[in-house]
C-alpha cells in the first residue's frame, strides 16, 4: 500500500487491492476518523497498524456500502487492545446514522 501526504489528508499513489475491493490510485484518505477530539491522544490517524482498515472503510463507505465496509474494517484490524472498541464505535456509527440494518 503506497500512500503520499496531501494537506490533511493521504493520497493512493497505485491501486491496493483487497478481496473484491480495488480501491483505486487517486482515492483520499484522512486515515481513522474519530468524532471525539480526545481520542487522537491515543491513536494517530495514520498509524500503520490501522491504515489499512481505515482505507478500505473509507472507500466502501464512499459507495455506499456500510456493511460490508464494517466487516472488512474488523477483518483487517490486528488484533490489538483497541480493536474492540473500533470495531464496537464503527458499528454504533452506522447504526446510529441508519447505515445498516443491524449491528452484530
Amino acid at each position: 500500500m503506497k500512500l503520499e501526504p496531501k494537506c490533511d489528508k493521504y493520497v493512493f499513489v497505485e491501486d491496493y487491492r483487497y478481496k473484491d475491493i480495488t480501491v483505486p490510485a487517486g482515492f483520499k484518505t484522512d486515515g481513522i476518523s474519530y468524532k471525539l477530539r480526545f481520542v487522537a491522544l491515543f491513536i494517530n490517524r495514520f498509524d500503520p497498524r490501522y491504515i489499512e482498515a481505515a482505507v478500505v472503510h473509507d472507500y466502501l463507505t464512499d459507495l455506499g456500502r456500510w456493511e460490508i465496509a464494517n466487516q472488512y474494517f474488523e477483518e483487517l484490524l490486528p488484533n490489538t487492545k483497541l480493536k474492540l472498541a473500533m470495531v464496537k464505535a464503527v458499528q454504533l456509527y452506522a447504526t446510529v446514522k441508519g447505515y445498516c440494518s443491524h449491528s452484530k
